[in-house]
């Protein structure tokens, strides 16, 4: 079976590599933000239109853990890694809520 060898010109390959890692980038912001507690789609926009910038951006915002130290949603009450009741957040708001 002979092999037919496949032409691509230096824009359309230019195109591509571009696709690819946009692409890389955004899905990256997807698992990141995930992994995170944050919206999905805030995570594919950043990388998206970010690219590596909104990547950092993902990995440094938010505040964190006073008992595990990883980071964690600024607004967090509960800590999603270590589990631990925080004393910030929303929780201060909620314990004055509260009905007595």
């Amino acid at each position: 079976m002979p092999v037919i060898p496949i032409h691509i010109d230096s824009d359309a390959a230019a195109f591509l590599c571009f696709f690819f890692f946009v692409a890389m980038f955004a899905l990256i912001g997807i698992y990141i933000a995930d992994k995170r507690g944050d919206t999905k789609v805030g995570g594919f926009l950043a990388g998206l239109l970010l690219g590596p910038v909104g990547l950092l951006i993902l990995l440094l915002s938010g505040s964190p853990c006073a008992y595990c130290k990883r980071r964690i949603h600024s607004k967090a009450v509960k800590c999603p890694h270590c589990l631990s009741i925080l004393a910030g957040g929303n929780a201060e708001q909620e314990l004055t809520d509260a009905p007595s």
